[in-house]
């Protein structure tokens, strides 16, 4: 977490948000390469998988404390983990029916999809804002 806290304390918060949504989208789509999940070569890709996920849910939590209004941040992290909430059950659902039908891969690839193209309209904010 040290690792990534530094870039994002310093970075404007759009573009610290982005490139951590695309660290995320590395991290889950590197699961394509996994075979067999329990041999010492994947280690590597769930390490950057578990990178990923550090990356986005600290982006996502710094966006919105330093961007957030002091009065309403209470009610705009509650609509947002409700929101995740509601997320991760429609992504449940989608990616049981891809685990079934495409692969044990699928699910985490389409959860790297959806990270990347949030990062790249947080990318695409911060070149617009300038």
């Amino acid at each position: 977490p040290a690792v990534i806290a530094v870039p994002l304390d310093r970075m404007h918060r759009m573009a610290a948000l982005g490139w951590c949504m695309i660290i995320a989208m590395v991290g889950y789509c590197c699961l394509y390469f996994v075979g067999d999940p329990l041999k010492g070569a994947s280690l590597a890709l769930f390490a950057m998988l578990g990178i990923g996920q550090i990356s986005a849910l600290l982006a996502s939590q710094t966006t919105i404390s330093k961007e957030a209004s002091e009065s309403m941040r209470g009610s705009i992290i509650g609509v947002f983990n409700f929101c995740g909430a509601v997320g991760i059950l429609i992504l449940t659902v989608i990616g049981g029916w891809l685990f079934d039908r495409v692969g044990p891969w699928a699910p985490f690839f389409l959860v790297g999809i959806l990270n990347g193209v949030v990062g790249i309209f947080a990318l695409r904010e911060r070149r617009r804002e300038g």
